[in-house]
């Protein structure tokens, strides 16, 4: 399960920290960003985390 998901702009800020999330999915949404690179990084339950790089192009 996803615990955590933190969204961050490729100079280290955060743009979204969400906790106690709990489930197997989260949707990022209302990301009224500029196109971009950002970088995702969830933790899960069991204390693992994953880092996703994305593209922003609206």
């Amino acid at each position: 399960q996803i615990e955590n998901v933190m969204v961050y702009d490729l100079l280290g800020r955060v743009l979204i920290n969400k906790t106690d999330i709990m489930d197997f999915e989260y949707l990022v949404s209302n990301m009224n960003y500029s196109n971009g690179t950002y970088i995702v990084k969830a933790t899960l339950s069991n204390g693992q985390s994953k880092t996703q790089k994305v593209v922003l192009k609206q």
